[in-house]
């Protein structure tokens, strides 16, 4: 080869190199997150309770809204995750809608919970990305379908939405829905979870335990429960008693690691006080293995929920 034509490839070259660390730095650039507030919480939260009634015109009484029937359990309990979200781009399906059910006695009453939140997500692709957790976030709690559905959403690019229903031995996970976003690309899973995959069991006893399963299109999240103890934690100056769960997750598939959680649930009602989780996982991506981390901490700050 001449050495003009040497000159050229190589010119060529860091050309290609220049151009891929650009598109690299514009991808991190567009890697960027908002706070999903309790207003944005409150808002979703009327929006699925229907339209406010007006109000008649004899009467001449305000409107008000009318907040969905009872509601229970806890989305972070389990919430199995999903493949690094945003490595590779695919368009995110919407979490499942609430459906209409009748009251249910002994359930969380509806509404949006404020969580004193410490925490973070990270993924390794594109040399790297972290979001940090606001300092507080919110769990909301509605009627959907046979029992429960609880929503998550510290951040708008990071959802957690966890359906649950009355079992045969307590309250069971019936499908988790996971959204996450980075570098401006977002991706979702739902896994479906099989009979028998209990957050809380009717009979709380200290060392019972349970196995349960739940399956996306592509991987598999396997549970162990453990109820720990029988303790009480004090929110805004009330003492609450609550059962403290430990559940251990494996994940295999296309997705494999680890996903654990350790919560304390209400007694009465299974409303989630308090939450300790750490998910570490490699996804199969179009771009090779990507590693996934969150770790978080939920603390309830008042027992009376935004409406």
């Amino acid at each position: 080869m001449s050495p003009r034509r040497t000159a050229a490839a190589v010119a060529a070259g860091a050309t290609l190199v220049l151009l891929a660390g650009v598109a690299v730095l514009a991808l991190r650039g567009a890697d960027t997150t908002t706070t999903y507030d309790e207003q944005a919480a409150l808002d979703g939260f009327r929006a699925a309770a229907g339209p406010t009634p007006s109000p008649s015109p004899e009467a001449g009484a305000a409107p008000s809204a009318t907040p969905p029937a009872a509601a229970g359990a806890t989305a972070a309990a389990v919430t199995a995750p999903t493949p690094a979200a945003g490595v590779r781009a695919s368009a995110a399906a919407s979490p499942p809608a609430a459906a209409a059910a009748s009251p249910v006695a002994d359930e969380v009453e509806p509404g949006v919970y404020r969580y004193d939140t410490e925490g973070f997500e990270e993924v390794d692709a594109l040399g790297g990305a972290r979001h940090d957790y606001p300092d507080t976030s919110t769990i909301t709690y509605s009627r959907a379908g046979c029992g429960t559905e609880e929503r998550w959403r510290p951040l708008e690019e990071r959802v957690g939405v966890t359906r649950t229903c009355a079992g045969a031995e307590g309250a069971e996970v019936r499908s988790t829905y996971q959204q996450r976003e980075f570098f401006g690309q977002s991706q979702s899973e739902t896994y479906t979870c099989s009979p028998g995959s209990l957050v809380l069991p009717d009979d709380p006893r200290p060392g019972r335990t349970w196995r349960g399963s739940c399956r996306s299109d592509d991987s598999t999240f396997t549970l162990d429960g453990r109820v720990v103890a029988l303790e009480e934690l004090v929110v805004g100056g009330t003492r609450v008693p609550v059962v403290r769960v430990a559940i251990s997750g494996t994940l295999t598939g296309s997705t494999r690691g680890r996903s654990d959680r350790e919560v304390w649930l209400a007694r009465a009602d299974g409303l989630l006080v308090q939450a300790v989780a750490t998910t570490d996982t490699d996804a199969d991506t179009a771009g090779g293995t990507v590693r996934y981390r969150e770790s978080y901490r939920l603390r309830l700050q008042s027992l009376t929920p935004a409406r």
